[in-house]
């Protein structure tokens, strides 16, 4: 392969990581309750820092709490508040909002008539976010109780208080889990047209692993153990048991994804790749747990959602593997110049991974 091809798969890849800068598991949680008889509806928005700074117009870190105090009526005018509830008007009464740390915690109130029995609401200020934003939502309406997760693909909350819903939705996790590994038809086109999808750092990270080829079995071994990973490290973070900050994970995860393409390029832990796939795995699981503890959902329902989210990354990474693995293995069929092209996208993926790597420090 000529310098010129090596230059140009660089500079598209470089210039395709700068779409694709922030990482899937950029959340909020909100928590809504409407109880029967009663005027008021309840809402408690969480966001990260990085979330709001836009919204603001200053940097995450120039973010204090008498900043956040003084217009919270700004965040929620640009968030929930840009939809009210079907129905429902909201509080005359100011938005009350607070920083712990990181998290800006917006506290609100609607009134919708007493005599209803249903909540409907299209959260479409999700579209207004980053393309990666996921909205985790805890609702206690008139008698039913719901998890769900909210992103610009499905916007809508809806509630009938008559027919409670099952706290857990296994089937709406499990497919949230192909979406965050960037599998979903949805992920590559929607009504904007043809487009990266917002997993597509998982896909770099896959790509990484399987560049040394090897037989179908073989490359959904590796990818599964990166499932391995991300479960036990789920597991910890929505236990309770370890949580670290999403600001040390996201600039982590570019990490990994530099260091398999170092490996990719110089192969030197060509047979190890199960086991590095697996303990980079531990590092990508944190994220959606850290939002997902902030629900404080029951033992059983929490390990509902963890299976659902996990069955879908394995299902996604599946189903990545079957159109990668055709290409890399009758690439490998040409010794000659599987080589070279192996290499080329190696240092194509590393230069795009130290990119986000810089521009999650910055969040």
């Amino acid at each position: 392969m000529t310098r010129t091809r090596v230059g140009f798969a660089l500079a598209l890849v470089l210039a395709l990581g700068g779409v694709a800068a922030a990482h899937p598991l950029e959340m909020g949680t909100l928590r809504v309750t409407a109880n029967t008889g009663h005027p008021e509806v309840d809402v408690s928005l969480d966001l990260d820092v990085a979330m709001a700074a836009p919204i603001y117009g200053v940097a995450p870190d120039a973010i204090t709490d008498a900043m956040v105090r003084s217009r919270a009526g700004e965040l929620a005018r640009a968030t929930y508040r840009t939809d009210p509830i079907d129905g429902c008007a909201w509080s005359d009464a100011p938005a009350v909002a607070t920083l712990t740390r990181r998290t800006i915690t917006v506290i609100d109130h609607a009134t919708c008539p007493v005599d209803r029995g249903a909540l409907r609401w299209s959260l479409t200020f999700v579209h207004a976010m980053s393309p990666t934003f996921q909205l985790l939502v805890e609702a206690h309406a008139y008698g039913a109780h719901r998890v769900a997760v909210i992103d610009k693909t499905a916007p809508m909350l809806e509630m009938i208080g008559t027919a409670p819903a099952p706290t857990v939705s296994l089937p709406a996790f499990i497919w949230k889990g192909v979406e965050h590994i960037g599998a979903a038809p949805s992920q590559w086109h929607d009504r904007r047209g043809w487009h990266l999808p917002d997993g597509i750092d998982h896909i770099a990270f896959l790509l990484g692993l399987l560049l040394a080829g090897g037989t179908l079995a073989r490359l959904i071994a590796i990818a599964s153990g990166f499932t391995v990973g991300h479960t036990i490290t789920l597991g910890l973070a929505a236990f309770g048991i370890a949580r670290p900050p999403s600001s040390w994970i996201e600039p982590l995860i570019a990490l990994t994804i530099a260091f398999v393409a170092v490996e990719a390029y110089t192969g030197w832990f060509a047979r190890r790749r199960w086991q590095i796939a697996a303990g980079f795995g531990l590092i990508h699981g944190f994220g959606f747990a850290n939002a997902l503890t902030e629900l404080h959902l029951a033992r059983a329902d929490m390990a509902k959602a963890l299976v659902g989210y996990n069955l879908g990354v394995e299902l996604g990474q599946i189903l990545l593997i079957l159109v990668i693995a055709p290409p890399l293995l009758w690439l490998h069929r040409h010794g000659r110049i599987a080589r070279p092209v192996e290499r080329a996208a190696a240092a194509a993926i590393f230069v795009t991974a130290v990119y986000w790597f810089v521009t999650r420090l910055s969040c």
